[in-house]
């Protein structure tokens, strides 16, 4: 191996992401092509294109004419140079996938966990998954060099930690030592909005100025925020973390200790409980829709409510952080299909929106996908940054 591929100031682990991403976006791709892309010099792309193909990451297949000399080769990952594994867990599943160097899902697997409670549980069950996919797929498993475990709340990536999930009751679980005591491989904890914005992103055409905000409700409230060209994230993670802003100080106790956080009256825990205080046999979010549907005042007013608490919480990123676009999704658009038009036509939303009319507000498109796609990226930034520097 050459030794001066791993020293290229060029090719820093930002650059060499970038041009990993963009030979995934791009079937025919050259290394000129990638040079006129960047803006990097042809010599830097050079450098991190040959320092790609000694490490088996890419390789040459084909080639395009050019006007002038020889024709040039065109560049394609390989997938099966190692795989991640992502994991997300949520109140009462737990999806676990296996995901190729393409951001391919290979294998994956939903586990019911409402029997399992503490951060130890949840481990050992996924752990036992795991296993049973040993046995049967032995020959993906033995490529999973890294762990990305995906979890609601406050998370501190640094130290391993789930500081702090109102939805599973966590607090404290240094669940990155205890998983990769069990695994022993790489494991990395994230918070599951910022995790999903990723996942996202890797399917829009960015620009280094493109702001973005992924707003999620589900059993949580939170959002994640693309901001000049990087995840924001604040000095301990924080950011983003609006169902624990107060809304309402005489409001209800929320699972954080304070009282009227939006989780209390946007998350679909808080949704459910009203319902349920109307009409005791609604047991979900589609038995909600279908009342609606059939015009039961309840329901009508029950939605209009949530109508103005999303237009609260959407003004609120609108005047924080300024984003271009806003995509919505989590549980709540997933269980109830048509809730966000609604909720943009609503009375409450046309207060505001006369401030956020500018503003690109979409449906999420990747659903859950995006938890696992974007742990699939976390995985390959440490890996990327562990072969090539």
């Amino acid at each position: 191996m050459n030794k001066n591929l791993n020293y290229i100031e060029e090719g820093k682990i930002e650059n060499i992401n970038l041009i990993v991403d963009l030979i995934r976006r791009n079937e025919r791709i050259t290394r000129v092509m990638l040079a006129d892309m960047t803006k990097l010099t042809r010599m830097s792309i050079t450098r991190i294109v040959a320092l790609l193909l000694d490490k088996g990451i890419i390789y040459e297949k084909g080639e395009v004419s050019a006007a002038r000399g020889r024709p040039a080769k065109m560049l394609h990952i390989n997938p099966k140079r190692f795989y991640s594994l992502s994991i997300n867990i949520d109140v009462d599943k737990v999806i676990m996938a296996i995901i190729n160097l393409n951001q391919e899902i290979i294998l994956r697997k939903t586990i019911d966990v409402k029997l399992e409670n503490s951060m130890e549980d949840y481990v050992e069950r996924i752990f036992k998954e795991f296993k049973i996919w040993e046995k049967e797929h032995f020959d993906i498993t033995k490529k999973v060099e890294c762990i990305v475990f995906i979890s609601p709340g406050i998370i501190d990536p640094r130290k391993g930690e789930i500081v702090f999930s109102a939805q599973l009751g966590w607090k404290n679980e240094n669940i990155v030592k205890y998983a990769k005591d069990k695994f022993g491989i790489k494991v990395l904890v994230d918070n599951d909005v910022k995790t999903a914005l990723l996942g996202e992103l890797a399917h829009l055409e960015l620009t280094d100025k493109s702001n973005i905000a992924y707003m999620a409700i589900g059993h949580g409230v939170g959002v994640g925020l693309w901001l000049d060209g990087e995840i924001l994230r604040g000095a301990n993670n924080n950011a983003g973390e609006i169902g624990h802003i107060s809304i309402d100080y005489n409001g209800e106790l929320c699972n954080c200790g304070r009282k009227g956080c939006l989780d209390t009256v946007l998350s679909i825990k808080s949704i459910l409980k009203k319902a349920n205080n109307i009409d005791p046999k609604i047991e979900s979010m589609e038995d909600i829709a279908k009342k609606f549907e059939s015009k039961e005042t309840w329901a009508i007013d029950l939605v209009d409510d949530m109508s103005r608490y999303f237009s609260i919480a959407l003004n609120n990123i609108v005047y924080t952080y300024d984003p271009d676009k806003i995509l919505i999704g989590g549980l709540l658009f997933e269980r109830f299909p048509n809730i966000l038009e609604i909720m943009t036509k609503s009375k409450y939303f046309k207060i505001y929106a006369e401030y956020i009319k500018n503003i690109n507000i979409q449906s999420a498109k990747l659903g859950k996908q995006a938890y696992l796609i974007g742990g699939a990226i976390r995985a390959q930034d440490y890996l990327l940054e562990k072969i090539t520097l």
